[in-house]
């Protein structure tokens, strides 16, 4: 899982390199599927009253996925990157990192901040964003004619 992991990072990085941006978000992506993947096959929420090690394991495994997103979504979303870094329990900045550091394994017992959400749900039917997407092209037309 983690080769996979670590095989992913290399490609968005070559593709990052060469501008390949629409690609390179892409395979962010695809990295965050299989993270999301191993943990709905794994189910470690079940496994923490029965088996702790195990679960243990599983939320490391999870958790260096989680530090190859922050590395690869940085270019991106630097802000949310560097969030996820802060809540890895890190040190320095996502930003100062390198394509190494997404891969470079967590210390044993390593201890992470307590999650907080990184995006909040926009509560608003599907013609009110509708209408908001267009207010915002509307203003981003005219920003763009002014210059």
């Amino acid at each position: 899982m983690l080769q996979a992991i670590k095989a992913k990072v290399q490609v968005a990085a070559q593709e990052i390199e060469s501008s390949w941006l629409q690609s390179a978000a892409n395979t962010l992506i695809a990295i965050s599927r299989v993270g999301n993947q191993y943990l709905n096959d794994k189910e470690p929420w079940n496994l923490m009253k029965t088996d702790k090690e195990k679960a243990a394991t599983i939320f490391y495994v999870a958790a260096q996925v989680v530090k190859a997103i922050a590395v690869v979504s940085a270019p991106f979303i630097p802000d949310t990157a560097e969030q996820l870094w802060q809540t890895l329990n890190l040190p320095g900045s996502v930003n100062e990192s390198n394509w190494n550091e997404a891969v470079k394994p967590l210390e044993a017992g390593h201890k992470i901040a307590k999650p907080k959400p990184l995006f909040h749900k926009i509560e608003a039917d599907e013609t009110k964003l509708d209408d908001q997407l267009q207010q915002i092209r509307a203003k981003t037309q005219t920003t763009i004619s002014v210059k």
